[in-house]
């Protein structure tokens, strides 16, 4: 129970890390130099996040959980 207590909390925390990327990434009054860098920590982040859910399931599946 507690691994999917953390896994839901590691889900919620990449949630809202992407979220403020992408606010700031779609600012319209930021300068374009941060939004360049902002689109750069989306794409990084939601790669990695991808790769460790993708993980996580074969994971989970190799130990008869899924």
């Amino acid at each position: 129970m507690w691994s999917w207590i953390i896994l839901g909390g590691y889900a919620l925390f990449v949630v809202v890390l992407v979220s403020c990327i992408a606010h700031v990434a779609l600012s319209r009054h930021d300068d374009s130099e941060r939004r360049e860098t902002a689109f750069k920590m989306f794409r990084i982040v939601w790669g990695i996040s991808l790769t460790a859910l993708v993980v996580a399931l074969i994971k989970l599946h190799a130990a008869g959980l899924l």
